[in-house]
């Protein structure tokens, strides 16, 4: 089962992209605000997996998106996190991690930049365990 989420704004462009690519029999697109306890109906469900980029907007929002990662961690769920840090914001988030997850930072060497991307991006990606 695939699940993709983001806020009510949002979903109406995602079922398109679903649509678009022929996965409405595969994929299922739901709501979820993770400064929303009730959104979606998604807390509390396990996931093997757990993907997500650019997630991480103001200091406001770290600790509702812990807990929303936290609410879908079962024995095995890994969790990717991507992100270009561009201010300490997103740095603190990052920072926060380890006192929740396991964290292992994905070596730079092993990040793919699309054509395109500044050099100077600080592009992070991080593989968590619960």
């Amino acid at each position: 089962r695939v699940v993709c989420s983001d806020r009510m704004d949002h979903l109406e462009h995602m079922a398109r992209n679903v649509a678009l690519n022929n996965l409405q029999s595969s994929v299922e697109v739901r709501e979820l605000d993770w400064e929303d306890r009730e959104s979606g109906g998604l807390r509390g469900e396990e996931f093997d997996w757990v993907v997500g980029s650019d997630l991480v907007y103001e200091a406001d929002s770290h600790e509702p998106l812990l807990l929303t990662l936290r609410s879908f961690c079962g024995p095995g769920t890994r969790i990717l996190l991507g992100q270009e840090i561009r201010s300490e914001v997103h740095f603190g988030f990052f920072q926060r991690l380890p006192l929740h997850f396991l964290v292992q930072e994905v070596p730079q060497e092993l990040i793919h930049r699309p054509e395109g991307t500044p050099p100077a991006a600080d592009l992070r990606i991080y593989s968590l365990r619960c």
